[in-house]
């Protein structure tokens, strides 16, 4: 079974943001953003919701004090001076939207996020049962031939 994580439910853990705290922040249902966490719906880009999105999740990384948000965008190497909140919104929105831009590449296209010089989060395959379990094993052995 292949499950991905939304980059929206990613920031929301690292942030430790509730769905019932984005819904009231942003004025919409917590079910809706639970479908926006879960890949179930997309996020609107031209009603403006992405850029409320980002503004809340800007604030609570300040509020917090972590810089979460620029060490989950800006590669460790790029410097550790803060960035302007006006780069950090249009990166953070770039990167909610559009996944295939933003982030470094693993190989087999699968994302991986980077939270300091050595310390990253990548999505994982989960097989179950007899027929996941051989699966698993033939990947391995795929994987070490190569």
């Amino acid at each position: 079974m292949n499950q991905t994580t939304s980059r929206l439910a990613l920031l929301m853990q690292l942030l430790g943001v509730t769905g019932r705290e984005l819904g009231i922040a942003l004025h919409v249902d917590h079910s809706l953003v639970s479908k926006w966490k879960n890949n179930h719906r997309p996020i609107p880009v031209r009603s403006g919701m992405l850029s409320r999105i980002a503004d809340y999740l800007i604030m609570v990384d300040t509020k917090n004090g972590h810089q979460v948000i620029q060490s989950l965008l800006v590669p460790p190497d790029f410097g550790s001076d803060p960035l302007p909140v006006n780069d950090l919104h249009g990166l953070l929105t770039q990167w909610l939207r559009d996944p295939a831009q933003a982030g470094r590449q693993l190989p087999g296209n699968s994302e991986q996020y980077w939270l300091d010089r050595d310390h990253y989060v990548c999505p994982v395959e989960i097989f179950q049962g007899e027929s996941g379990r051989r699966q698993a094993v033939l990947q391995i052995f795929q994987t070490l031939l190569r």
